[in-house]
């Protein structure tokens, strides 16, 4: 569910790596196996699709961390950057969509690829909090509460109490009227904080 397909560790291993590969390299190693720890992780007493919600916050953590040290602190060189595109170590639709004004803490191309959603839309996790209609959950697919522009994303499930604080102060900000306690409960989801504890270890 990635732009492109990862290339195996054991591939570009072997190749020799562009001068400033040190700076890097644990890190990356770091995300390889917690990657791997995600995807071998027992999924008792979880739905299909949160099976793959870590894997998913994983890969956007873990691109998120290339993007930023190429394009906002310019640590490694381009041609470090061309290394890691080419041999599918960063996801280069991703960093792309990043660039784009609307998209910059987009969680997954998933949820943009309208396709994959109902009557051609795009993830319920693009829609900014303070305009939600409905109780605020994640998205099936990734697990993202919010990536859309300004509410400081992504939100991830595990995140949930952050993303009602968000949503309170977003609507608060944009100078819609004080709704009393239980109308700001209207907005949790039940249902989901039960399955949370359970995500969490709760219960």
């Amino acid at each position: 569910f990635f732009s492109g397909h990862r290339m195996s560790k054991f591939v570009w291993m072997k190749k020799k790596k562009p001068p400033g590969w040190e700076l890097i390299e644990d890190t990356l190693d770091e995300y390889e196996a917690k990657m791997k720890e995600a995807v071998n992780d027992p999924h008792e007493g979880r739905r299909k699709c949160e099976s793959n919600w870590m894997v998913h916050r994983l890969h956007y953590e873990k691109n998120r961390f290339l993007y930023d040290i190429y394009y906002k602190k310019k640590q490694i060189s381009k041609q470090l950057y061309q290394f890691l595109i080419d041999n599918k170590i960063a996801d280069a639709g991703l960093h792309s969509k990043w660039k784009k004004s609307g998209y910059e803490t987009v969680c997954s191309l998933q949820t943009v690829r309208t396709g994959d959603h109902n009557f051609a839309t795009t993830s319920v996790c693009r829609v900014p909090l303070s305009k939600r209609q409905d109780r605020i959950g994640p998205c099936q697919a990734t697990g993202c509460i919010s990536c859309a522009s300004g509410d400081g994303g992504p939100i991830w499930w595990d995140e949930y109490e952050k993303a009602l604080e968000v949503a309170k102060a977003k609507r608060r900000k944009a100078g819609k009227r004080d709704r009393d306690d239980d109308d700001d409960d209207d907005q949790e989801d039940p249902a989901f904080l039960e399955r949370l504890k359970r995500l969490r270890g709760e219960q």
